[in-house]
């Protein structure tokens, strides 16, 4: 046998996954309240409901209230949330950052052609239709003084001061009656050449020049000195998103979205509807309208058309059956428990398991801080299954499985639980399984029990277990050197009927 290291590292990365498929669920962190939800930024979602917009971030909380008319997209980290006035204007009301964490807007400002931030600075106006510049935390740092304010670029930024207000962005060449400078982050102006005549149009700056039109017409490239470089009345006059000489499709002013990585449990689909599975294990039935597979523990789906976001659970939820607490009603009557384990995160929420047959009987227990569940069904012989529901959520069925083996033991009920279903031998070529007893009746049992297989070291044991107690023993399959299935068997001094489950075994090393 020749051992490898790296083909042992990759089988037990491998079968780490394989297990922690078989143990997770999930829960609603944003409720499917809204008409769409997209990821804004790294746990942070924009949510939409009729017309407004908000936000709301991983863990649930809004963060921005759905009143908002507009959010922008973010530039150097940093979205606004703004309300449409009566007059169309549209009012800064918070910024949004990437962190999820918000500001709100002191006074009464407005955006129109350049709603972003360019190097800190973001043009803004107040009720008088002055314009200044904002910085990233919400403050006025140039007060609103000017007629006209353009993005700041290469430290510089093109403002106006005249009756032509409110031209940005469609009147690019001014009629005179208003005069541009250009004026540093705080506000200082900058001094141009002496012979530099009144300026009635001014770009941004890109690659150390800009283009000013003087009054007479004259066509001037100046540096970020204010020094003429050279004259050219003959350049098109298309301009980019900082309104400097170029295209519109130069370049994006605002943040681009970084990549999403799909690595946790994928969708599937059955019936027109989307569920969830890592690998061959389901997560979650199907039930989804639309689904998005899980990126860093969290997806978005959507339920009866309204879309929320799911946190992944590493954890899940099993069910087993036990011999009936109320006292059956007729010959043709049966009295079930159905003991459900519930994941932590699940323990506050009430859930209600309906059992499905000819008629539905749901039974619903209120959340507290037990890791089990009882629900108590008096049916009709037959045939049924299982659905586990909470928070307009399907979170188990039978048809998933995590349902453990029950005997029967002298009018009571002792669960026989034994995991996992896979399980990985050690360096000494030894795998170990668990078999978990749980007396669920009312009185204590005490009892031997015998675990055999092949070539499974076998136990014999006593066991006392007082009502609702749980006790594990230990087996040990020994010489794993293949892959390859066994049994183990248990058998207890309480019934004649023996419990089998079909054990994978994994060796240590790989064998090429």
């Amino acid at each position: 046998m020749i051992r490898k290291l790296s083909g042992w590292l990759w089988l037990v990365c491998g079968l780490c996954f394989a297990l922690q498929a078989k143990s997770q669920t999930a829960k609603w962190i944003i409720k499917p309240y809204y008409d769409s939800v997209v990821r804004y930024a790294e746990g942070v979602y924009k949510v939409s409901s009729g017309n407004k917009v908000g936000v709301v971030n991983a863990e649930g909380e809004v963060v921005v209230s759905v009143s908002a008319d507009s959010i922008t997209a973010m530039s150097e980290g940093c979205a606004l949330v703004l309300n449409r006035t009566e007059d169309g204007d549209y009012q800064l009301t918070n910024i949004l950052y990437r962190d999820g964490s918000v500001t709100s807007i002191m006074g009464e400002y407005y955006v129109k052609a350049y709603p972003f931030f360019s190097e800190g600075r973001l043009p803004v106006y107040n009720k008088r239709k002055r314009y200044g510049y904002m910085d990233t935390s919400g403050k006025l740092v140039v007060n609103c003084s000017y007629s006209s304010a353009y993005p700041f670029s290469e430290g510089w930024a093109a403002v106006g001061k005249g009756k032509g207000i409110l031209g940005i962005g469609v009147d690019l060449i001014k009629t005179g009656k208003e005069k541009i400078s250009y004026i540093d982050k705080d506000g200082k102006t900058m001094p141009l050449q002496a012979d530099l005549e009144d300026i009635t149009m001014g770009t941004s700056f890109k690659n150390g020049e800009a283009l000013v039109v003087t009054k007479e017409g004259k066509y001037c490239f100046i540096n970020t000195s204010g020094k003429v470089i050279r004259t050219d009345n003959n350049v098109a006059l298309s301009f980019d998103k900082k309104h400097a000489l170029g295209s519109e499709d130069d370049f994006d002013v605002f943040d681009a979205m970084p990549d999403i990585t799909y690595d946790g449990p994928s969708t599937f689909v059955k019936e027109g509807l989307y569920g969830y599975k890592s690998g061959a294990a389901i997560i979650l039935p199907c039930q989804f309208d639309e689904a998005m597979p899980f990126s860093k523990g969290y997806a978005i789906a959507s339920k009866n058309k309204k879309f929320g976001v799911l946190k992944l659970i590493r954890s899940a939820f099993s069910c087993r059956a036990s011999k009936g607490t109320l006292a059956a009603s007729g010959s043709d009557m049966e009295s079930v428990d159905y003991i459900v384990t519930v994941p932590d995160e699940w323990r506050k929420t009430s859930l209600e398991l309906s059992c499905i047959g000819k008629e539905t009987q749901k039974c619903v227990r209120p959340g507290d801080s037990s890791s089990s569940r009882v629900f108590s069904f008096m049916r009709a012989k037959g045939s049924y299954t299982l659905q586990l529901e909470g928070e307009d959520l399907i979170v188990w069925n039978d048809a998933m499985g995590n349902a453990s083996s029950t005997v029967s033991a002298s009018g009571g009920q002792v669960d026989i639980s034994i995991s996992p279903s896979v399980a990985k031998a050690n360096v000494k070529d030894n795998a170990s399984v668990k078999v978990t007893f749980t007396n669920n009746t009312s009185e204590v049992k005490t009892f031997s029990v015998n675990i055999s297989g092949s070539r499974l070291a076998p136990v014999s044991k006593e066991l006392k277990l007082s009502p609702g107690q749980s006790q594990t023993i230990y087996a040990t399959f020994t010489k794993v050197l293949k892959k390859e299935y066994r049994a183990i068997t248990v058998s207890t001094s309480l019934t004649s009927k023996k419990t089998s489950k079909r054990i994978q075994l994994l060796p240590f090393f790989t064998e090429y």
